[in-house]
C-alpha cells in the first residue's frame, strides 16, 4: 500500500490518494508479437500483466499490459503493487520518453462488470498505449478501462504553428 500525489484540476486543489494495487495476473508469453507501428512487429518474450487499480478503497481502472521481459527485466508481484513506472525510472535507470495513445469508448465486458462494478449501460472508457523509452524503443502495450464516472483526461495542446 502506497500514496499517489495526484493533482485535481476540476477541484484546483492537491489532495493525496491511496492506492492499492491487485495484481490479477504475472506471466511471461514466448514467441509474442505486436505491431508496434502498422509496418513494424515486434518479437520475443512478453509479460502479460492484468491489474486491478484501487483508489480510496474504490475499484478504479482495469489495466491489460504487456511489456518486453528483454527491455523491462525483474518485473514482480512486489513492483506491479507499486509503480512500474518508478521501477523503470529509478531501478531500471531508463527514461521514458513518448507515448502514442488512442482514446474510446465502448461498452462494459465481463470484466468490467465484475471487477468495476458496471451496470450493462455504463459505458466505459478505454485507452490503448503504446509507450517508448527516450531511444525510441517501445517497452509497454496497455489498454486500460474506467468506468464512465472514475476516469477523465486533461488534454493541454500546443500549437507549432505561427499565426
Amino acid at each position: 500500500v502506497f500514496f499517489y500525489f495526484i493533482t485535481i484540476f476540476q477541484c484546483d486543489r492537491l489532495r493525496y490518494f491511496l492506492v492499492v494495487s491487485d495484481v490479477m495476473k504475472l506471466t511471461k508469453i514466448s514467441g509474442f508479437s505486436l505491431f508496434v507501428i502498422p509496418t513494424k512487429r515486434i518479437f520475443g518474450i512478453f509479460y502479460d500483466i492484468t491489474r486491478l487499480r484501487i483508489v480510496d478503497e474504490e475499484p478504479y481502472v482495469l489495466e491489460y499490459t504487456k511489456m518486453p521481459v528483454k527491455v523491462i527485466p525483474g518485473i514482480s508481484d512486489d513492483i506491479l503493487k507499486k509503480s512500474i513506472y518508478h521501477y523503470i525510472k529509478s531501478d531500471l535507470n531508463l527514461k521514458i520518453g513518448s507515448a502514442f495513445r488512442k482514446i474510446r469508448a465502448d461498452k462494459p465486458n465481463l470484466f468490467d462488470k465484475k471487477f468495476l462494478n458496471c451496470k450493462n449501460e455504463d459505458p466505459i472508457l478505454e485507452i490503448t498505449q503504446t509507450a517508448f523509452l527516450n531511444s525510441d524503443i517501445p517497452f509497454e502495450f496497455s489498454r486500460v478501462r474506467y468506468r464512465y464516472d472514475k476516469g477523465n483526461m486533461v488534454v493541454f495542446v500546443k500549437s507549432s504553428f505561427e499565426r
